[in-house]
């Protein structure tokens, strides 16, 4: 219970708390005012404020010395009407000011029970166990308040039904209410989920083994091509960099971290800069010169005593940007030969190199060193400054407007500073790597295009000039290369590693050898180094050894069309055998501009072990296939997306083939996590008698629910953004509506299953708090899982195990041959 201390002012302004069970009469110009407080620290202090700043309450919590506990608190105001905003927040040691954030205000209505959504406190970082940075948003979760009203003040809340105040109308309190009225048996909140059934046989394989992250990262060649530089995990906090002699193969390890490499880069061929931690302009820098010995190869360091980032390197000189304490990048040309010049450093403001522009958030410069091109936040947006030796002007056209880039991915300068490259589909009909003129903002020249196929990446050697683009085709990553020698590489690599995706890592200066990617559905990705003119590779093992002599499966490629003349791409893997087996339909998230590939996809692997056939889906709005695929996607969430994964299974059905007639029609299950869930919810109300089971992993439920309770809607440009794909709230409530399983719940009559990340910040567990409690309302309660501490992508090993091991043990009784609805055969239409 929170008790408020109340700043001085006259009565009939003043803010005052609703006891338990009290039943307080409004004035004409009072509502009542819900706040709720979810932090993950004690907090001594919450304030929220009237904006005219006539009334201030603070929150405290009675029984620990005047502290807000860890977890959630909810407190109930007689509040006068008008326009509010939370003021700060304060720990025993941090404060944090909320007052200038526009997005943490909000009105209170007279005559009724106003809710503006949880206020949500995260650390973001901490420095010397001390919280230096932190965010603060708002989230709808109102299923949660109305509990904790039923709880403390059921009579009050019987009479002045909750109202959600946010951005947008929020329906469910209301429907909640008045379905909750019609069932005849109230339902307990804490008996939201079943747990899922126990899995019957062991698993074959784990997930945490298969879904493992590989162990190499930042691949490097020097100009020579006689050395490799790479990055290797070695465990949870554990890094190294391995230095790999081209001549021999033999490695010396020559850095070892408790944090990841942020940065990796040759100065030349015998000096190679690292950065350790992952946050720019943050990173622990350090100097390695290289010597050759008898017994391999040794490193001699010097550490910059200044925390940063590294934007040139040559030789021991560097090009250095760090903070400075308005959190502005300030750049110095530094010379590191040994420790002692670096213990000499300065850093003196007179010697920066970059003008006095505000605000500069990231640097890029040619390839002699030179500052060229800043990025530059600007109001609430940014805006890139070119030009060269002190004097820089606005680049214009980059966007809709001076300095909006949403469509514009920047990869990187030229060798000479005058272009940008990037990729972009302004005015086209694809995604292409263009060149951009930084004088005029505008397009100089078209570097990649191809009709109908979205550009994946550009990768720029290390003069800064093109060197290869990745794109899709066929389901399968393809990479084409530039220069002088890119006719002959990309043959040469399809000699190599046919049937493969190949992508280049890096490249020696003359071209002559390759640092190599290579994947393929059935084979996780592995390094090679490949010699072009004497056309072999060689293998750098050690990246994924755990998967070594796994019997893994590939995908094949179907060509799915549609009843609008559309061509979808989809990839059927099936388990060994000839036996029938069921078929687990597994949507990819998104939706719009997301794709799935041909590549080792640790689900798809595990499900196959367990004896499933997983079919994957490109729908429409996937990325890959260009503007007007892309844009088709728009607005069809639940319907036009869900028509193409329905015309995919058809196809997969219906083909005339050895895979199709191993497909077991009356045995299918929908599995997907974000998008993939909802897709899987919404297909089983639309085709309730097609599928033995649902489970939806961090997936939407209420599509209205996501304009309130998202990351993605925070800000002024994420929701308009929002509002393009799924329509306006505001104007297109009953349709969005209609395509949310949440108010469609008494259809939805397959046995679901639901797994949450409780700390998800882009689909918030609200969600499957509401259609858990739903569907536990009309019940059929679903089984579910629910991890503490873990967001939208689970990341403890334990967890994902904890996960995917529920979710086996549900496909298991679900899909068995005698399983409940094992004699119906689903009718599937195209």
């Amino acid at each position: 219970m929170l008790l408020v201390a109340l700043a001085t002012a006259p009565a009939s302004a003043q803010l005052r708390q609703v006891a338990p069970g009290e039943s307080p009469t409004l004035a004409a110009d009072e509502g009542l005012l819900l706040v709720a407080v979810d932090s993950t620290v004690a907090l001594s202090v919450a304030r929220f404020a009237r904006v005219d700043g006539r009334d201030a309450s603070t929150l405290a919590d009675t029984t620990d010395l005047g502290e807000l506990p860890v977890g959630r608190s909810h407190a109930l105001f007689v509040a006068p009407a008008g326009r509010y905003r939370w003021e700060n927040t304060d720990t025993t040691t941090t404060t944090l000011r909320l007052a200038d954030d526009t997005e943490l205000r909000f009105d209170v209505a007279a005559g009724q029970l106003n809710y503006v959504g949880d206020l949500v406190l995260r650390p973001l970082r901490e420095d010397g166990g001390l919280i230096a940075e932190a965010s603060a948003t708002l989230a709808n979760r109102s299923l949660a308040a109305i509990d904790w009203l039923d709880q403390h003040h059921a009579r009050l809340h019987a009479r002045h039904r909750l109202q959600y105040a946010g951005h947008y109308p929020d329906p469910f309190p209301a429907f909640y209410a008045h379905e909750r009225d019609s069932h005849p048996a109230s339902v307990e909140p804490a008996t939201t989920f079943d747990p899922p059934p126990q899995l019957a046989t062991p698993l074959p394989l784990t997930m945490s083994r298969l879904a493992r992250e590989p162990r190499f990262s930042q691949v490097r060649l020097n100009g020579a091509g006689d050395l490799l530089a790479l990055q290797v995990r070695e465990g949870e906090d554990r890094w190294r960099i391995d230095l790999v002699a081209m001549a021999n193969g033999a490695t010396t390890v020559v850095a070892t971290s408790a944090v990841p490499f942020g940065q990796l880069l040759w100065a030349d061929d015998r000096h190679l800069v690292l950065g350790a931690g992952e946050q720019a302009y943050r990173r622990a820098v350090q100097v390695l010169r290289l010597q050759r010995t008898h017994a391999g190869w040794q490193a001699r360091r010097a550490q910059v005593p200044r925390a940063g980032e590294v934007l040139h390197a040559r030789g021991d000189v560097l090009v250095f940007a760090s903070l400075s304490g308005r959190g502005d990048v300030q750049v110095h040309r530094i010379a590191v030969p040994d420790q002692a010049a670096a213990d000499a450093l300065a850093f003196d403001d007179r010697d920066r190199l970059e003008p006095g522009i505000d605000g500069v958030l990231h640097w890029e410069t040619d390839r002699h060193g030179a500052l060229r091109l800043a990025r530059v936040h600007r109001g609430d947006g940014e805006s890139w400054l070119y030009g060269r030796d002190g004097r820089y002007a606005q680049v214009r056209r980059l966007g809709d407007a001076p300095g909006d880039v949403l469509d514009l991915e920047p990869v990187g300068l030229s060798g000479d500073g005058a272009y940008l490259y990037a990729l972009t589909e302004r005015g086209r009909e694809q995604r292409d790597a263009v060149a951009i003129d930084l004088a005029t903002g505008a397009v100089a020249r078209t570097v990649f295009s191809r009709p109908g196929v979205d550009v994946e990446s550009l990768v720029l050697d290390r003069a800064q000039e093109p060197l290869s683009v990745t794109y899709l085709r066929d389901g399968q990553r393809v990479s084409e290369y530039f220069g002088p020698r890119g006719a002959l590489v990309g043959p040469v690599l399809a000699r190599l590693f046919p049937g493969h995706a190949v992508t280049a890592a890096a490249r020696s200066a003359n071209g002559r050898r390759w640092a190599v990617w290579v994947e393929a559905s059935d084979r996780p990705p592995a390094l090679h180094v490949v010699d072009l003119d004497a056309r072999s590779a060689r293998l750098v093992p050690g990246n994924t050894p755990w998967l070594d002599g796994l019997p893994l499966r590939s995908a094949q490629l179907l060509r799915v069309p549609t009843r609008d003349g559309l061509v979808l791409d989809a990839f059927l893997t099936l388990p060994a055998g000839t036996q029938r087996v069921p078929l687990v339909v597994l949507p990819h998230g998104g939706p719009i501009g997301i794709a799935d590939s041909r590549r080792f996809d640790a689900k798809v692997q595990f499900l196959v072990a367990l004896g499933h056939a997983v079919l994957q889906v490109n729908f429409r709005g996937s990325a890959g296939y260009g503007r007007a695929f892309r844009e088709a996607g728009l607005r069809g969430q639940g319907t036009s997306i869900e028509d193409d994964v329905n015309a995919a299974i058809a196809h997969a059905l219906a083909r005339d083939d050895a895979a199709a007639h191993r497909l077991d029609a009356g045995r299918m299950c929908m599995v997907g996590a974000s998008y993939g869930g909802y897709s899987g919810l919404v297909a089983a109300v639309r085709w309730p008698d097609r599928f033995r089971c649902v489970v939806s992993i961090a997936g939407v439920s209420d599509r209205l629910l996501a304009f309130s309770a998202s990351d993605s809607a925070l800000t002024p440009r994420g929701r308009a953004q929002m509002e393009q794909v799924m329509g306006d709230p505001r104007t297109q409530a009953e349709r969005i509506r209609a395509a949310s399983p949440l108010y469609r719940y008494r259809e939805l009559r397959t046995p679901v299953m639901l797994a949450h990340g409780v700390e998800d910040r882009r689909v918030d567990f609200e969600q499957s708090r509401r259609l858990g409690r739903m569907l536990a309302l009309a019940g059929r309660p679903a089984v579910g899982l629910a991890f503490e501490g873990e967001g939208h992508g689970l990341v403890r090993p334990e967890n994902v195990d904890r996960l995917w091991t529920g979710v086996a043990g549900f496909l298991e009784r679900m899909l068995a041959p005698t399983a409940p609805g094992a004699a119906r055969v689903a009718t599937v239409a195209p």
